[in-house]
């Protein structure tokens, strides 16, 4: 036999290649597309495998970097009473504020250090930016303040631009962290604008701690007595440090 003769179909092939040619086809086009969805499927578990991982290690740098912010800023606050301390030529304990109530936030504050970090009642309490408040009550390892805005709080303060006496006095507004200057007489001028310090008559608070700024002054029966409205130097509301002067 000739391999002509071999590779020659028979017309019973010829005939049965004709009639499975279309259903080879067809098999044959949906073998390839189940072959390429499967691919597809493999390909698109991958990236979704992928892109949880790359979601992952995304929320974990995330989490490092405002961690780290974080402490770049504890550790500029810190820094900020260190200058403090050196300026005032004060000793100061820094303490974090550990609790407050949110029915009295702008009265009390409760801190992480107290009597055996040489904390007593009576000290003064502040921050970089201003006066803060009092100690008033001293456990071993914590102590709580009256801030400036408690309405049991008063502290002497002047007039740093004329040197005239007034009175700090806490308004004990439960969303509002601003306080009242009182004139010891009516005659001191006092204007939106000034700066308010501690007076140094006081044994609590040292001479020239920066109070806070007048924002607004009142008349009342009919212009016999007038008042100040200060907003505090300090941030009353957003207090996490404080510093503690011991001496």
């Amino acid at each position: 036999m000739t391999i002509e003769q071999r590779t020659r179909l028979s017309w019973p092939e010829v005939i049965f290649r004709e009639l499975m040619a279309p259903l080879q086809s067809g098999v044959y086009h949906i073998t390839k597309a189940v072959t390429g969805l499967a691919g597809n499927v493999v390909r698109l578990f991958y990236l979704y495998s992928e892109n949880d991982r790359l979601k992952a290690e995304n929320e974990a740098l995330l989490a490092e970097l405002s961690a780290a912010r974080e402490a770049l800023r504890e550790n500029e606050e810190l820094r900020a009473f260190l200058q403090l301390a050196k300026d005032k030529q004060k000793e100061i304990v820094v303490a974090e504020v550990i609790a407050r109530s949110p029915v009295s936030w702008f009265n009390t504050i409760v801190l992480n250090k107290g009597a055996t970090s040489g904390i007593r009642q009576d000290m003064a309490v502040i921050t970089p930016e201003g006066v803060v408040g009092r100690i008033f009550s001293v456990t071993a390892h914590t102590s709580q303040a009256h801030l400036i805005t408690d309405p049991k709080s008063a502290v002497g303060g002047r007039v740093q631009r004329t040197g005239e006496i007034v009175l700090v006095e806490g308004i004990g507004s439960p969303d509002d962290a601003r306080v009242r200057v009182k004139l010891l007489d009516r005659e001191v001028d006092l204007q939106p604008g000034d700066k308010i310090v501690t007076s140094g008559l006081s044994d609590i608070y040292p001479k020239g701690l920066l109070i806070g700024e007048v924002v607004e002054v009142h008349e009342v029966q009919h212009g016999l007595n007038r008042y100040g409205i200060l907003v505090p130097a300090a941030d009353i509301a957003h207090l996490e440090w404080v510093a503690v002067i011991t001496k």
